[in-house]
């Protein structure tokens, strides 16, 4: 129970908020689906430089996320979880005004929901880690 807790007081720690902001370029010709996906395959992948480089996000995400804050969310992930067993069904559903891209990922100890938050413009406006419970 401790280690589920701290599980999810350190995956509120490091999950990115999602915001609107404006400044990001409009890109209607993306498939929000194929790139929430990529970037999901990119982080469980440790391809953190084109996750900070390989995207068009939103100004305040663009602030927030580096190689490094990255890569120390994996290791703690992994740490806690056990290493990835199999990946779900990549889904997408519309909250708030975004889209979310998101996919459940069974690791040798929990199941957990991956989640990337695109804005109107289709910029990456968020990216979290949370229980699947």
């Amino acid at each position: 129970m401790k280690k589920k807790i701290l599980l999810i007081l350190l995956v509120a720690l490091i999950s990115l908020a999602f915001v609107a902001c404006s400044g990001s370029t409009a890109n209607t010709n993306v498939n929000i689906k194929e790139v929430g996906q990529k970037y999901i395959n990119d982080f469980f992948n440790k391809n953190f430089d084109n996750l900070v480089s390989g995207y068009n996000y939103t100004n305040t995400m663009k602030k927030q996320i580096t190689s490094a804050s990255l890569s120390q969310t994996y290791d703690a992930i992994i740490a806690e979880t056990g290493n990835v067993v199999s990946y779900g069904e990549i889904q997408q559903k519309t909250e708030s005004g975004y889209q979310t891209v998101y996919q459940i990922v069974t690791f040798e100890k929990i199941k957990l929901e991956v989640n990337v938050f695109f804005d109107k413009k289709n910029a990456i406006a968020g990216f979290n880690i949370q229980s699947a419970d």
